[in-house]
């Protein structure tokens, strides 16, 4: 019974989306990509200046 309902949703958002929403999407998944890249190299250093540390 949802079935039919699920179907018409996903036809008419992708009837309504328009060429910027598909590229500000891409925008905000390149983002996403680069700020976790970031992440992941700031965590790198992190543990490698803790593994040259004096204390260790």
């Amino acid at each position: 019974m949802i079935g039919p309902f699920v179907v018409v949703g996903r036809r008419d958002r992708r009837r309504l989306s328009s060429p910027e929403d598909a590229a500000a999407a891409q925008a905000a998944r390149a983002d996403q990509g680069r700020h976790a890249a970031e992440r992941h190299g700031a965590q790198g250093e992190v543990w490698r200046n803790g593994q040259n540390s004096p204390y260790s």
